[in-house]
């Protein structure tokens, strides 16, 4: 059986394909009944997005990097609220362990594959300025890094974490 394209979608409802790409998208300048009858013929043909296509129309890859050290209980946690986010927004998530020979891993990251980056470890402001460097205009988070650096830092709130960890426990 061959793959169901938009353009099998558009012959569906006598739409034009940048039509039935605005409903699948949820493009705001696109009626509800027509994203509705888009979506009807996505259901009925069993129509999937491609990653390809998508990478291709936008220029982007829709992957992240998940930076980490070693894959503790912090870490486990974080990938696993990262790999929900991406998955609700089709990102697929790609995963680096910077433990041994950091440099050498963040330079060898395909710089034309990757979004963005999110790291779970602290940053050396060596690292951090290494993927400015290889990887220019992609957006860095982290948990933590050493010294100022121009990076988006979220810091967890282990207070409010440890109060958490013990109402579940007592529950």
């Amino acid at each position: 059986m061959a793959k169901v394209t938009i353009e099998d979608i558009s012959q569906e409802t006598g739409l034009s394909r940048g039509t039935v790409s605005r409903a699948i998208n949820n493009r705001p300048d696109i009626s509800e009944a027509t994203r509705a009858r888009v979506l009807e013929a996505c259901r009925k043909l069993n129509y999937r997005p491609s990653h390809a296509a998508r990478s291709l129309a936008t220029g982007r890859s829709y992957t992240v990097t998940f930076l980490y050290h070693q894959m503790d209980a912090f870490s486990a946690q974080a990938l696993r609220g990262v790999l929900a986010a991406a998955a609700e927004a089709r990102y697929f998530v790609h995963l680096v362990s910077l433990d041994q020979q950091p440099a050498e891993r963040i330079a060898a990251l395909p710089s034309e594959r990757l979004d963005g980056f999110i790291a779970s470890c602290p940053l050396s402001r060596e690292a951090v300025s290494q993927l400015a460097e290889v990887h220019p205009l992609r957006t860095v988070v982290s948990t933590t890094v050493e010294g100022p650096a121009g990076v988006d830092v979220f810091r967890p709130d282990l207070r409010e974490a440890g109060r958490l960890q013990a109402r579940y426990a007592l529950s």
